[in-house]
């Protein structure tokens, strides 16, 4: 498990503020090939975000069709890429 990955514990959901099960949510939008992604790989732990469990659920591949069609889909990936732009300026790297 790498620095980026074990950072997220114990902090707080960085889009509800919920505390206590947060973890590394690595983007997997559209451009996560650019990131890193592949197949069975993940992208670059640098981009990822600290949700909780339900965050994390919403924005999983497994449910998609909650953002499904079209600019759901742009909307869906931009919101994960905000809120990993926010994760990167709490740990002090933006």
């Amino acid at each position: 498990m790498s620095k980026i990955t074990e950072s997220a514990r114990g902090k707080p959901c960085i889009r509800c503020g919920k505390a206590g099960e947060t973890r590394l949510a690595h983007y997997n939008g559209l451009r996560a090939h650019m990131l890193g992604k592949g197949m069975g790989i993940k992208c670059n732990d640098i981009a990822g975000a600290e949700f909780c469990r339900d965050c994390d659920d919403l924005f999983s591949e497994a449910n998609y069709p909650v953002w499904d069609g079209g600019s759901k889909s742009i909307e869906r990936s931009e919101e994960f890429l905000f809120w990993v732009v926010m994760t990167m300026i709490r740990r002090g790297n933006g």
